[in-house]
């Protein structure tokens, strides 16, 4: 188990990113994930959904994403 994650996912706006990203989480049964300078719009309930959990919060900028 990780309790905590933090990436920089180049590309997390394409379907290989976030399956790859799901498959690490459930892999090792990530609780806390930290998605660092996302390239895309930020979308909470898509990427909730995508990658397996039920809250996520983004700072001002949204340039950090924590799940």
């Amino acid at each position: 188990m990780i309790n905590f994650f933090i990436w920089n996912v180049k590309g997390i706006g394409n379907k290989e990113s976030q399956k790859m990203v799901h498959q690490v989480i459930k892999e090792y049964n990530v609780k806390l994930i930290a998605i660092i300078e996302p390239k895309i719009n930020f979308d909470a309930r898509f990427m909730t959904r995508i990658l397996g959990y039920s809250h996520v919060v983004a700072n001002t900028n949204n340039k950090i994403w924590l799940f």
